[in-house]
């Protein structure tokens, strides 16, 4: 897993909640995740109309992506860490920033 794959597939998640596309994005995140990833999901905007990932950079337990979700004039950014769970890579923590 480098930084090029993380970046990839948080482009891809982040589409996959704008377009509303649970399955892909919940592919995405690791048992332990899951359960948090509700409380998170409330505290974005209503219309979404796009994500954007912000960076992608190094952590002690794989890569933290910063994506920010816009929907009208609000925006929030969501903070999810990825580490190669299994082969491959999945979001082990998420937060809004």
């Amino acid at each position: 897993m480098d930084e090029s794959v993380v970046r990839e597939r948080a482009e891809r998640h982040g589409r996959a909640v704008v377009t509303g596309e649970p399955a892909v994005a919940i592919a995405d995140l690791s048992e332990q995740v899951k359960p948090k990833a509700s409380s998170v999901m409330k505290r974005l905007p209503a219309a979404l109309s796009g994500a954007d990932v912000i960076s992608v950079e190094p952590v002690p337990e794989g890569y933290a992506a910063r994506i920010r979700y816009a929907g009208g004039d609000d925006a929030v950014v969501v903070r999810s860490t990825w580490a190669e769970v299994d082969g491959r890579p999945l979001i082990v923590e998420l937060e809004v920033e």
